[in-house]
């Protein structure tokens, strides 16, 4: 949603061949769609950025690029993997985004709130340390 809290693009919106499904949520430099891979029918996750305000355009922009530039360099089992990054251009503005790997496991939110055992909770450390000594 932008600062109005309007979805940006629309349900149906086409931005070079992913389809918007749905909004998943906001982050702190953009917005995040479900959409699907024309052709291929997957889905991925597609992330916007949108500036709030003008003169923090430029920070947010290094903050954006700093995120696609860090997850495309990654390969591995527990990270999202960036697959494209480009520019569209619609009403006017130009907007910068990336399309990610869509992980369908919920919101992490939602999991923290759950009862886990002692074994899940392992499994799950083990996972998230894994990722971070890659």
């Amino acid at each position: 949603m932008d600062d109005k809290g309007q979805l940006l693009f629309p349900e149906g919106f086409v931005l070079d061949g992913y389809v918007v499904k749905r909004y998943l949520g906001k982050g702190g430099a953009g917005i995040v769609y479900l959409a699907q891979q024309s052709g291929l029918g997957i889905d991925r996750a597609l992330k916007v950025l949108v500036p709030r305000h003008l003169d923090l355009e430029q920070e947010f922009l290094k903050t954006f690029e700093k995120e696609v530039q860090n997850l495309s360099q990654l390969t591995h089992r527990n990270i999202i993997k960036i697959l494209e990054y480009s520019l569209v251009k619609y009403m006017g503005i130009t907007y910068r985004y990336f399309v990610m790997e869509y992980a369908n496991g919920g919101e992490l939110a939602g999991a923290i709130d759950m009862v886990y055992s002692r074994d899940e909770i392992l499994d799950i450390l083990i996972q998230l340390l894994d990722a971070l000594e890659y």
